[in-house]
């Protein structure tokens, strides 16, 4: 009896000591994403490095960031320099997280107007850009044979430009018909989707995040024959409500359902509820929220999403942003980082990282460690 006694505590004790099995997870991985730009691209390696670990432990499984054309190839030479871009896909694999790369701004050379930044950029050299990429990070990438101590975690999904439904990222009239959208956009899209299933079978085309009233831009970009040029759909819903979010995602649904493309995903490529009351002025049809009630949307946003991602076949949310400036006097945008950044070099975190992280400790199963990993 004795003995019993001693090896019933013992097993008491053992149990105490044991780390805390993880819950069920509810979300699939890379479902709790942010997009990292601004400020934070051009922090030092080292900053860089910690605020990728605070990533890591807050819960982001999937990042998206620009791919930006003009560092990468600035002349038209077959010459590509990788370095900005490897060191970024370098900090996400060795960490868990899964990179979105934004195929964004061409460089001088290749746009098809002269002189405008947000030019759309001529086809043939954007889908020789997207191979060399694929080509650098897809799944028989050279970056993971140069570098084998980084964890082999290729990149599946390229999205193809961004917002290319609104002027401020495709400088072409609408009346200009060979380039305007939505037939200069779905043009390059059908393009790309040739040229990245050529160079990446196992790779998947995302749309380039569609702004608005993105159901009916969906519905022009199959009218212009893009429907057969993307594997997953993706959009950008700045609106007043989580249901509202919701909504627009379940319209766009609906159009994929009677195009007779139901199986193709979506990636909610952007969200956000700016905390910027009081700070810039008011912004039509759209709410301007305070620091708290900032990470309260975005725990309502995240926790409405989960419970019916399956209704709409949405796998990812990615919040807009990271981090943010907190000082520009007319951009709601600037107000809607997890942190505030406005030199890159210093951090503070805001209400909404902590609401993120509590979202994804709770959807996810278990908090994480630096390297992504349930602890």
């Amino acid at each position: 009896m004795r003995t019993l006694c001693r090896l019933l505590v013992l097993a008491g004790l053992l149990a105490l000591a044991a780390p805390a099995a993880a819950a069920p997870r509810e979300v699939p991985r890379g479902f709790h994403g942010v997009m990292y730009d601004g400020k934070s691209l051009d922090s030092p390696p080292g900053v860089q490095e910690r605020q990728f670990d605070l990533m890591a432990r807050s819960g982001v499984e999937s990042v998206r960031a620009v791919f930006d054309w003009g560092f990468i190839q600035p002349g038209p030479e077959p010459e590509f320099d990788f370095t900005r871009t490897d060191r970024f896909v370098s900090l996400a694999a060795s960490r868990g997280i899964k990179v979105l790369p934004v195929m964004l701004y061409s460089p001088p050379w290749a746009r098809v107007f002269a002189g405008r930044f947000h030019s759309p950029p001529r086809t043939s050299a954007y889908t020789a850009y997207l191979r060399a990429s694929i080509a650098r990070y897809g799944s028989r990438g050279s970056f993971w044979r140069e570098n084998p101590n980084v964890p082999r975690r290729p990149l599946r999904d390229w999205q193809v430009w961004n917002e290319p439904n609104i002027r401020d990222f495709w400088d072409v009239s609408p009346r200009n018909r060979r380039y305007g959208w939505p037939q200069g956009y779905a043009d390059l899209l059908r393009a790309s989707h040739r040229a990245i299933k050529a160079t990446d079978p196992k790779a998947r085309t995302v749309v380039g995040g569609l702004v608005g009233l993105s159901w009916l831009e969906l519905k022009r970009l199959y009218r212009a024959g893009a429907g057969n040029s993307f594997d997953v759909m993706a959009l950008h819903i700045y609106t007043q409500t989580e249901p509202r979010v919701f909504e627009a995602l379940r319209r766009v649904r609906e159009v994929l359902v009677r195009a007779g493309d139901s199986r193709k995903r979506i990636f909610l490529t952007e969200t956000a509820f700016p905390a910027s009351r009081g700070r810039v002025p008011a912004i039509k049809d759209q709410r301007q929220e305070t620091p708290r009630s900032m990470a309260k949307r975005l725990t309502g946003v995240f926790d409405l999403l989960a419970r019916r991602r399956r209704e709409v076949g949405l796998d990812r949310v990615y919040w807009y942003t990271w981090a943010s400036g907190y000082r520009h006097p007319t951009s709601n945008f600037e107000y809607s980082g997890l942190q505030a950044s406005p030199d890159g070099l210093k951090f503070k975190p805001q209400p909404a990282l902590r609401a993120f992280r509590r979202s994804a400790r709770r959807l996810q199963g278990c908090a994480k460690n630096v390297r992504g990993a349930c602890r």
